[in-house]
């Protein structure tokens, strides 16, 4: 099976071009964690998107953002149908496919047209020649109509691969303050950093604690809104973990993501 019919719910958390569906659907559908699907209203309106496997979504939802939903034009509960996105690759093996076939079929056709005409001119007559070069332009002209829409369909493929590789490229995803920090960490650690800030959901900010409110006091002892997540510490040129235990001293650069507004108030009260 690669498509399945699951309820669309509005996700609390922003995180436009993702999606979170129970793990269990992942084999149904016939795919991996993060891969895409193609998500269909029942109007036709459709939308490609990132599915992260998640324990907590109830079998048969899609959680999505709510500008997504928009973007279908769909409100939140609506049932849409979710099917594994084909694979560039696999298109073009497909349509090459296809296209060889008739091709073969189109030979076949000639081969078995010429027998019988060549049988025709032997016997001196002059309209089997005719008959020969008409059936020849025929299959020319089937084969120019077939490779044409091929060439477009590589062509748009490698067009949209590359729309969605510039998508991917991380700098583009962090702030000047999370990119400046990223810097400060060895090789390693950075590419750490960067795989659990693109895990995280909404913006990605860093803050330096620098107020005498927030330095000397553990994680679970400051007020967090609930759309914010510390993601990691960076003290020096090591990360630490973010446990609810791990006190904050002067100079950590703490790496958040969350709203606008949640990041905005937690700065303020790491930075004073």
């Amino acid at each position: 099976m690669e498509e399945v019919t699951l309820r669309a719910i509005k996700r609390a958390m922003p995180g436009h071009g993702r999606a979170r569906v129970h793990s269990s659907l992942l084999t149904a559908i016939g795919i991996e964690d993060k891969t895409e699907v193609e998500v269909v209203t029942p109007g036709g309106a459709s939308l490609t998107l990132t599915v992260f496997a998640d324990a907590l979504v109830e079998q048969g939802q899609i959680r999505i953002s709510e500008e997504d939903l928009k973007r279908l034009d769909i409100t939140d509960g609506t049932d849409v149908t979710v099917k594994r996105k084909v694979p560039v690759g696999e298109q073009v093996r497909e349509a090459a496919g296809d296209l060889a076939g008739k091709i073969s079929a189109g030979a076949k056709d000639l081969g078995e047209t010429l027998s019988e005409k060549t049988a025709g001119i032997r016997e001196g007559t002059s309209q089997a020649a005719h008959d020969i070069q008409e059936k020849a332009r025929d299959i020319s002209s089937k084969i120019a109509e077939e490779v044409a829409p091929l060439g477009e369909k590589i062509g748009e493929a490698g067009r949209e691969t590359a729309a969605r590789i510039k998508d991917l490229v991380p700098t583009a995803r962090f702030s000047q303050t999370v990119e400046s920090g990223l810097k400060g960490l060895g090789q390693d650690d950075a590419e750490k950093l960067k795989s659990l800030l693109l895990e995280s959901e909404g913006e990605k900010h860093a803050a330096l604690v620098k107020a005498e409110t927030a330095a000397g006091r553990t994680i679970k002892n400051l007020t967090f809104p609930p759309d914010v997540m510390v993601v990691a510490i960076q003290r020096g040129a090591t990360l630490v973990s973010p446990g609810d235990d791990v006190m904050l001293e002067s100079g950590d650069l703490v790496y958040l993501a969350g709203t606008d507004k949640g990041l905005e108030y937690m700065t303020k009260l790491l930075e004073g």
